[in-house]
């Protein structure tokens, strides 16, 4: 959801307008997160999925 409340991002420490990101529970508080900071982390989730032979992604041919 968007937030209502400015902030700062937890995951690039800047400052977060009202609208701007989103927001959620954490150990028994709220943190904001840009929208733009989430895309990007989910990019880069998706890549290391597809990575990793381990969680299930790509495997070497050895």
């Amino acid at each position: 959801m968007r937030n209502k409340y400015e902030g700062f991002c937890y995951r690039c420490g800047k400052k977060v307008g009202v609208r701007e990101g989103h927001f959620e529970r954490f150990q028994g508080g709220w943190r904001l997160q840009h929208a733009t900071c989430a895309i990007e982390h989910r990019k880069l989730r998706e890549n290391n999925k597809k990575r990793s032979p381990d969680k299930g992604g790509e495997q070497d041919a050895r």
